[in-house]
């Protein structure tokens, strides 16, 4: 569920929401979240909710719901296929939804980049994706497009969901098993390698929110167009402490010590072990054949043992020094 408070309305308007990915039947053509479901192991999405067909049944159920709006994604790789390649018979799916959203009385949001991207998309820029410098003017066509063939059914636009959570892309912390977003990156990442992707990634998200909200109202000038953050919930004097250490970084190294205390467990670096007999090394093929526990994931790349010095004398060391495990 989601409410909206239109800019130039006084009604505070409720309705529900759809993602494609999450909500569309797989067609049998890949986008970016397709192949790193299947890269993770995660359960593919099949049919899904089968809105992709059933979306009268689902429209009806909002409208009885008393929605005044409804909330849903245009799937990128469905309408471009190719690089400039537009598939009118999705477009005109999309219009079928539309209008019946329209004609159960409500108003349609919709987003553009819902998490999920087409595979030209990544692949452009030697595979940089949403980091290459292209990528906003990517997204203005995609946007041009739409709000010439749809927009007159269109109220509100989102240009990226939750971009603030796009970059755990580029970035994952020392508690997770793997990148929450995709594209992801390739094992063994450094910190600093992390960050210096995710200091591309954000203007450039910002470049391409801008440009192609400048492109919707070229066509469409009384569009809502805009982007929906992700709220982590969490206490306001816990948020509080995170938008200021977020916002008082001064410099790219800053950002890149920051990066290194976000990537890099404190709690497992600072154990003792007296000795360590043997460790099995996680690689990507025995991965394909053992299961690792998350706390295995989380500690494979350090054996820990007693500092050879104190060793030597008998006595237990202060600090551990830690090794790259055996292969």
């Amino acid at each position: 569920m989601f409410v909206n408070m239109a800019r130039r309305a006084t009604s505070l308007k409720f309705g529900v929401a759809t993602a494609d990915h999450q909500c569309e039947a797989y067609d049998g053509r890949d986008e970016i979240r397709d192949v790193w479901e299947r890269v993770r192991g995660l359960v593919p999405r099949g049919k899904a909710t089968d809105f992709w067909n059933r979306y009268r049944e689902d429209v009806e159920l909002a409208r009885g719901l008393g929605c005044s709006m409804f909330r849903l994604s245009l799937s990128w790789a469905r309408l471009e296929t190719e690089p400039g390649v537009w598939n009118d018979e999705a477009f005109a799916h999309y219009r079928d939804v539309l209008q019946a959203i329209r004609d159960a009385g409500m108003s349609a949001m919709v987003t553009l980049v819902h998490n999920t991207w087409p595979l030209h998309v990544q692949a452009a820029g030697r595979g940089a994706g949403l980091l290459d410098p292209g990528f906003p003017d990517r997204l203005v066509l995609f946007a041009t497009e739409v709000a010439q063939r749809l927009g007159d059914l269109i109220d509100d636009y989102v240009t990226l969901n939750e971009p603030d959570q796009l970059v755990y892309g580029w970035i994952k912390g020392f508690w997770m098993r793997a990148y929450a977003m995709p594209p992801g990156q390739p094992p063994y990442q450094t910190g600093d390698a992390q960050m210096d992707d995710v200091l591309t990634a954000i203007p450039n998200l910002f470049r391409a929110h801008a440009k192609a909200r400048d492109a919707i109202r070229l066509i469409r000038p009384n569009a809502r167009v805009g982007t929906n953050p992700l709220v982590l919930g969490l206490p306001r004097w816990i948020q509080g402490l995170v938008d200021r250490n977020a916002t008082h970084l001064q410099s790219p190294e800053a950002a890149k010590r920051q990066a290194a205390r976000f990537v890099q467990s404190p709690i497992v670096e600072g154990g003792r072990v007296d000795c360590s007999i043997a460790q099995l090394t996680m690689t990507l093929e025995r991965g394909q054949h053992a299961f690792f526990s998350e706390p295995y994931y989380g500690t494979h790349l350090a054996t820990l043992h007693a500092n050879a010095i104190y060793r030597e004398h008998g006595r237990r060391s202060r600090r551990p020094t830690f090794y790259d495990p055996v292969p």
